[in-house]
């Protein structure tokens, strides 16, 4: 009890590492343990933490989503975007999918990032569509939004474009 008297005391005077330590928290997967370790770390490593730091302030400032697809990107369109690929365009939930897939260097099409079903989004799908002259649609969606993905299907359809589901 007086061991968390004292810690209280500690750190009431220290409210700088308890604000650092609390915005470590909002991290997906971080919790208070490895939140404390971080902000220690990084109070005793100044270097690495000015660095770090600069580099969240340039990713938050300078990476948006691309205008066609939903990428992340540095330009206004994303490099996939920009280039020529094969007539099929892949349908992702999240833009970090876009990642994975690339990363093994089979898939050569376009991509789409849809989070959810949105009439603005399915509307830019099918521009896009049209625009890229796709032949082939895959979905690239977690099983858990299958229904989903069906439905979408079922609009690709009226387009005249042949549609795929799969899941990973």
């Amino acid at each position: 009890y007086n061991f968390i008297k004292k810690k209280r005391f500690i750190l009431k005077n220290l409210q700088s590492l308890v604000e650092l330590i609390e915005n470590l928290q909002q991290l997906p997967t971080i919790g208070k343990k490895s939140a404390t370790r971080m902000a220690l770390y990084l109070i005793k490593n100044k270097f690495n933490a000015l660095k770090i730091a600069n580099s969240i302030e340039n990713a938050v400032t300078l990476i948006s989503e691309c205008k066609e697809c939903g990428n992340l990107t540095e330009n206004e369109l994303c490099e996939i975007c920009m280039s020529e690929r094969e007539n099929k365009i892949c349908i992702i939930e999240h833009s970090k999918d876009i990642m994975i897939i690339e990363e093994n260097q089979i898939y050569k099409g376009y991509y789409f990032v849809m989070p959810e079903l949105e009439n603005e989004k399915i509307e830019k799908l099918i521009s896009l569509i049209k625009k890229k002259k796709i032949d082939e649609v895959i979905f690239a969606y977690p099983h858990s939004i299958e229904n989903e993905a069906k439905i979408l299907e079922e609009l690709l359809a009226v387009e005249g474009k042949p549609a795929d589901i799969g899941g990973y």
